[in-house]
């Protein structure tokens, strides 16, 4: 590939954490939470003047030092596509690339099957902002309101406090979780199909549909009535963009929902591991414990900028999480 004529596309915006193009000497995609805490999620993020940032200039980007940066900043080097490497961000621009550029750079590139492949991935993506991600949802969900994605990552990603609810979040938003359509579909099981009713085991169906979750998002309610004062049937519309995401008289009911996800999800993994038994009442306890055990950390904390339920109606009503 002559790397004189390739524009950039949309390899700026291509995720570093969790991208299946993006791996490590194992195999395994990446994920350093400091990064992601330091803003950088996408590769524009380590680019300076068009070029990779030295491990000095990605320094600069954490408030403090950490021992393993040099480590996790050749891993990251090292996992990203060579093909991305040779891409000139200096070239053409976006607003400049026609049908007949992009044709004769697919061309160029019809011996390197899987140059090519990657090629078509960006050249199918460019006219398009939204990631993948987003397209996925909206089209799961084109009969419901048009959600406001900007809120729902922020909401999702930086809000919440805990750094394993966020990258449970970033893993789900992404169906990268692991049920068992996905295991599926990459070839780890022979079925896709929920155990208890024979239905496709997607991420809707394991966090919405199925039957032990809608006992679970019943006892759900039952308490978000008595805190709140409010009644709602939950679906796969308040599984992605919450409960009026943007009213922040909700905000502590929004962090609700999301343990409430993250439990079901916990439930899941054990019970694959044959550690309990995926059913509404372990559900609901590990709800109920995550719960607690959040209160109880946000006591001993003085910095209220990192306490989500500190002086709301959560905190007012422990005795729901007993």
């Amino acid at each position: 590939m002559d790397s004189k004529i390739t524009p950039h596309y949309n390899v700026k915006n291509e995720d570093i954490w969790f991208n299946s193009n993006v791996k490590s000497y194992g195999g395994n995609v990446l994920f350093y939470k400091r990064w992601f805490d330091a803003g950088i999620t996408k590769i524009q993020h380590i680019l300076r003047n068009s070029e990779y940032m030295s491990l000095s200039e990605v320094e600069v980007l954490f408030e403090k030092r950490h021992a393993s940066l040099f480590l996790e900043y050749s891993i990251v080097l090292n996992a990203i596509p060579k093909v991305w490497k040779r891409v000139s961000f200096k070239s053409l621009s976006m607003k400049h690339v026609n049908d007949k550029t992009l044709m004769n750079i697919v061309l160029q590139n019809v011996n390197n099957k899987k140059k090519s492949k990657l090629f078509y991935r960006l050249i199918l993506s460019h006219s398009t902002i939204k990631s993948k991600a987003e397209e996925k949802w909206d089209d799961r969900l084109k009969n419901h309101e048009q959600m406001n994605w900007k809120v729902i990552w922020k909401f999702n990603l930086k809000a919440i406090r805990e750094n394993k609810i966020a990258e449970f979040n970033f893993k789900f938003l992404h169906d990268i979780i692991p049920h068992k359509y996905n295991l599926y579909k990459w070839k780890l099981s022979n079925n896709p199909l929920c155990s208890f009713d024979d239905d496709l085991h997607d991420s809707v169906h394991l966090f919405v549909n199925c039957k032990h979750t809608k006992l679970f998002w019943k006892r759900f309610t039952d308490v978000v009535a008595k805190i709140y004062n409010i009644r709602f049937s939950f679906n796969e519309y308040i599984l992605i963009n919450g409960y009026n995401l943007e009213v922040k008289t909700f905000r502590s009911l929004n962090f609700l929902i999301i343990y409430a996800k993250y439990a079901i999800y916990i439930t899941f993994i054990q019970a694959e591991n044959r550690k309990v038994m995926f059913h509404e009442l372990s559900m609901f306890s590990i709800f109920k414990k995550l719960i607690r055990n959040r209160l109880n950390v946000e006591k001993l904390c003085k910095d209220k900028s990192l306490c989500i339920f500190k002086n709301t109606l959560v905190q007012e009503n422990t005795t729901c999480f007993v």
